[in-house]
């Protein structure tokens, strides 16, 4: 069963945060891994963002088949899986994610979010540092 998207209230509170964050770090590419791809296309995701920002989306991550509607890490893994398959393996990357449990190998590289609160203070400023720790890296 695939899950359901958002109710309308919880829908994309969090986008005109993210949008910021994304207009002060211009070499950020966006890779989308968020249960909204199996409902929406790519092009359809890119939609929900400013027009300036939409070219940085730039792909989803695959969808791996789920056990009985649960695999442990499984977040992860879909981005693992989409970094081997790109070519993209060796590169940085960070996941800002609200299901921190569906990270084992690399929570070093997470942040994140509660569902309910989303992109709050807190986590907008850890996710700052963090994008400027990697853009300093490169």
């Amino acid at each position: 069963m695939v899950p359901l998207l958002p109710k309308p209230h919880q829908r994309l509170r969090s986008l005109p945060r993210l949008v910021e964050i994304l207009r002060d770090f211009t070499q950020v590419e966006v890779v989308i891994s968020s249960l909204w791809r199996e409902k929406l296309s790519l092009d359809e995701l890119r939609e929900l963002f400013p027009t300036e920002i939409r070219s940085r989306i730039i792909d989803v991550t695959p969808i791996v088949e789920r056990v009985d509607g649960w695999l442990p890490a499984r977040r992860e893994g879909e981005i693992l899986e989409w970094l081997e398959s790109t070519g993209r393996i060796g590169e940085p990357w960070l996941a800002l994610d609200d299901a921190g449990w569906q990270f084992t190998q690399y929570r070093d590289r997470l942040v994140e979010c509660v569902f309910y609160d989303g992109l709050d203070d807190r986590i907008e400023a850890l996710l700052r540092k963090k994008l400027a720790e990697v853009s300093c890296d490169n």
